[in-house]
């Protein structure tokens, strides 16, 4: 039976949550549930995502994988309570707005085009460089 874990979204402009999620449910669907619940209006609303592949999840500076179910991630970055404490628990992860991935078609091998993209959010940096690696920065 899966259990229920509390989750906080934090972003630099405000909170979403904390949502109950069952523990089998994978980070794709905290992106969803962020994605419905993101504010029409306030300091959250001014950048808001366009789809929920724009929301990213991150957790002591790792970017998560959609495909992660909650519990792998209780466990591996907020295991170690009892019992009786782990019903108190409430994850909090960083939630960034990412810019959509744009198609490649071609790979490119001119050194003039690679390089790295950046969008600024409120006091978050998010860079994306065409090698595919990528990095927040939370101020």
């Amino acid at each position: 039976m899966p259990v229920v874990r509390k989750v906080r979204l934090r972003h630099v402009c405000g909170d979403l949550g904390p949502f109950d999620v069952e523990s089998t449910a994978r980070v794709e669907t905290l992106a969803e549930q962020a994605y419905k619940e993101w504010p029409k209006e306030g300091p959250m609303a001014v950048d808001p995502p366009l789809s929920p592949e724009e929301v990213g999840c991150i957790v002591q500076g790792k970017i998560l994988s959609g495909s992660q179910d909650v519990e792998s991630v209780y466990e591996r970055y907020f295991g170690g309570y009892e019992e009786e404490q782990e019903e108190d628990v409430v994850m909090t992860m960083h939630v960034v707005v990412r810019p959509p991935k744009p198609p490649s078609k071609h790979r490119s091998k001119k050194k003039s085009q690679r390089g790295s993209r950046s969008r600024q959010q409120g006091g978050a940096t998010t860079s994306r460089s065409s090698s595919g690696s990528q990095c927040c920065i939370v101020m």
